[in-house]
């Protein structure tokens, strides 16, 4: 009730200018995070000096669109509100997206709204120069902002003015800034001056001011230094260091690594870092964290990470290796290791490895002399040109944004050094190019341009069944059906369908629900019948192969139960590494529970942040396995991965559940056909037929044990030994009831 606010300014007199006000994150040399303890002090000065600057008023509207793990977010959440102007809050996600953030602007008339460079690139890019014309300010910071860049966004916002801001999280946000004035350019953009309240010093080797244009480190004094590092006195002493320079008790200032040089108008230059600490699309990473995960992967003896310009404006992280005696580095594998520990932004684009670094003469790793990775280095899947019209033309786009000249069915859009911005683009080029709209959401499920094709000609597919993707529609045998696993993705049949004869078609599954609208199968008896519409569709008779991963299998083995009765021979039936009984998935309790809580769920949330964000608040509501609150707080918190919002995610934890639930509740029944389990013998078991030896008589059932685990057989090089042994079953080769492949 408005009629009762208060119309003073509350004062809270337990809240001193010294008291914390917020810890952020930022990347650590040694595989751990640091933590950012800013007071009050700071973030108001920087508020009220942005205001100052700024001048926002009742007319004035700002898009707060920066994920909340990074400081930006307080100045675009607090300095409307300081100044009694409009705040309009983007979406989840929508930060990436320039052609929703025109629509915003346009639509909601915002007057100010902030950018990273090379986010500012990819909106000057993608959307028509002369639009958004309620734009005032456009301001950047988080990397350096190119003077072509700046060129650019003054002709495409010509009405708006250009501020360039920097400042790292250890000095409250921001601690410079400049603004474009035509008659003042220079060929470059400077970080600016000092804004209030706030001492730039750039002091040589031995702690000393450096005159006008000599290179030096920039070191931050004043009220915006931050605490130090939460719990990390170590660290903190070493950056954040007596400030000789000021009068003032107990000044201290922070080092910031960063090197600049004094112009001759007053304004600072930014000449880049002295250490091993880079930014990357907005992202503050430090090269020795990711050095750190790398050493403890199997196989390497060394490793070292640069940032490489791939092309103008495009950076990408190159990991340079030695391996130990008679190991052999697959850049897949280190990729997946490395996800254990990484956030993907942290992954480098290539694996380039060495029989040993270069060094100096006087033995230092020579960091110049590592070459440059070739363009082939970028590939780490076997080449298979693209099929169609559609794979050819996306092979096309892909080469032209990543660089490469050539492009395979099978290469993984992230792993060719795609990331987020990128994303980006190629949707912006599938929206024209197709006339389709293609979430980023797509790219991260379909990242090899044969999914991505399939994801394209979903309406195609849609019209002939909901559920079905054409793997390979080539071959003269019978196809094979296979089906999903618990998530409800398909993926896995991409790489699995290379392993078995070219002269097999192979057509996949996928599970409702995922996509806007869709409606969950409650069932495993619901989803066969569904899917025998799409494989009656495809083959309107028998005999039938059909086959499926984890809990793929259970939903294979009552697709061969219905088929059976309704008069069909199935001539295969492949259950890959799939158990009998998934009773161990719910408790009671959790099966009757309204909404999604269960561990499966959690795993699965918890999969898709960041590790960074695994800590906390989230590693307590995980432990209470409390899934209501931890999706909230994710949410509230934009922990989520870029590209993928909050509806999408609580779409696929909902479609988890629901198979899950589907598998919990099914008991399969006594079935008059041959059975073959391909067992996995990484997994730790006393019962290799997992269950199905107590339903199926032995002469019924055929185990395949495959080298691997239950995740690792459909992974290189596992899934040969996989694709080799289902190809000879499905050829009547595979007489054997056990036998080891």
């Amino acid at each position: 009730d408005w009629e009762v606010e208060a119309d003073h300014n509350p004062v809270v007199p337990t809240i001193k200018p010294q008291h914390l006000a917020y810890v952020m994150y930022t990347s650590g040399s040694t595989g751990k995070p640091k933590g950012v303890a800013n007071q009050h002090n700071g973030v108001v000065n920087r508020l009220w000096w942005a205001q100052s600057e700024y001048q926002l008023g009742a007319d004035d509207c700002v898009l707060q669109k920066t994920p909340f793990g990074f400081d930006v977010s307080v100045w675009e959440i607090f300095l409307p509100l300081l100044a009694g102007a409009q705040l309009v809050m983007a979406r989840p996600g929508g930060h990436q997206d320039p052609h929703y953030l025109m629509e915003v602007i346009e639509r909601r008339s915002i007057s100010m709204l902030h950018f990273v460079p090379s986010m500012l690139q990819a909106f000057v890019n993608q959307t028509p120069a002369g639009r958004c014309s309620t734009l005032k300010r456009v301001i950047c910071s988080g990397e350096t902002l190119p003077h072509t860049l700046q060129l650019q966004s003054q002709a495409h916002f010509p009405k708006s003015e250009l501020h360039n801001l920097y400042g790292p999280t250890e000095a409250a946000i921001d601690v410079t800034a400049w603004h474009y004035v035509a008659e003042q350019e220079i060929g470059i953009v400077p970080i600016g001056r000092p804004i209030a309240n706030t001492r730039i010093y750039l002091l040589d080797m031995h702690g000393q001011p450096v005159p006008i244009g000599i290179s030096a480190e920039i070191y931050i004094g004043g009220v915006g230094v931050a605490r130090g590092y939460l719990n990390r006195p170590e660290l903190t002493a070493e950056r954040f260091l007596e400030d000789p320079f000021s009068a003032g008790p107990a000044a201290r200032m922070y080092r910031s690594g960063d090197l600049g040089r004094w112009l001759a108008d007053g304004n600072i230059e930014y000449l880049g870092r002295n250490d091993d600490q880079v930014k990357l699309r907005g992202y503050r990473i430090e090269l020795g964290e990711i050095e750190s995960q790398l050493a403890a992967c199997l196989g390497v003896r060394e490793a070292v990470v640069l940032a490489r310009e791939h092309s103008p404006g495009d950076k990408r992280l190159v990991a340079y290796l030695t391996a130990h005696e008679g190991a052999v580095l697959s850049a897949t594998q280190l990729r997946e290791q490395l996800s254990q520990g990484l956030a993907e932004y942290m992954i480098p684009s290539t694996f380039v490895t060495l029989e040993s670094f270069p060094l100096t003469p006087n033995g230092k790793l020579d960091r110049r002399a590592l070459p440059a990775p070739e363009d082939d280095a970028y590939a780490s899947r076997g080449y298979e040109a693209p099929v169609g019209e559609i794979e050819h033309a996306l092979a096309e786009i892909w080469k032209a944004l990543l660089g490469l000249e050539r492009m395979g069915r099978h290469d993984h859009f992230f792993e060719l050094g795609g990331h987020s911005l990128l994303a980006v683009q190629l949707v912006s080029s599938l929206r024209e190019r197709f006339e389709v709209e293609v979430a980023l959401g797509d790219l991260f499920l379909h990242p090899t341009i044969c999914e991505l094709a399939a994801s394209c000609l979903s309406g195609l597919n849609k019209s002939l069944h909901p559920n079905l993707t054409t793997i390979r529609k080539e071959g003269t045998q019978y196809p094979l059906f296979l089906i999903h696993e618990g998530s409800g993705d398909i993926g896995y049949a991409q790489q699995l369908a290379k392993q078995i004869s070219s002269d097999i078609p192979v057509y996949g599954f996928s599970a409702s629900g995922l996509q806007i609208g869709e409606e969950h199968l409650t069932t495993i008896e619901a989803m066969a019948s569904r899917y025998i519409q799409g494989i009656r569709h495809i083959q309107p008779d028998g005999p039938y192969r059909v086959a499926g991963w984890s809990a793929g299998g259970t939903i294979a083995y009552e697709i061969a139960h219905q088929l059976i009765g309704a008069g069909a021979t199935v001539e295969f039936l492949g259950l890959i590494d799939t158990t009998s009984d998934y009773r161990h998935l719910f408790n009671a309790q959790e099966v009757e529970h309204a909404h999604p809580y269960e561990t499966p769920e959690i795993e699965a949330l918890l999969r898709l942040l960041s590790p960074d964000a695994r800590h906390g608040a989230v590693s307590h509501l995980a432990a209470a396995r409390d899934f209501e609150a931890l999706l909230a707080y994710t949410q509230v918190q934009g922990l989520l991965p870029e590209g993928i919002d909050s509806d999408l995610a609580k779409r696929y934890l909902a479609l988890i559940h629901s198979i899950g639930l589907a598998l919990y509740r099914y008991v399969p029944p006594a079935l008059p056909t041959r059975l073959t389990l391909f067992s996995a013998t990484g997994e730790s078991r006393s019962d290799i037929s997992i269950g199905w030896g107590g339903l199926i008589p032995k002469e019924q059932l055929q185990i395949i044990s495959v080298r691997g685990t239950h995740h690792s057989i459909l992974k290189e090089p596992d899934i040969r030994a996989l694709g080799r042994a289902i190809l000879e079953v499905v050829t009547n080769k595979g007489a054997a009831k056990t036998s080891l492949v």
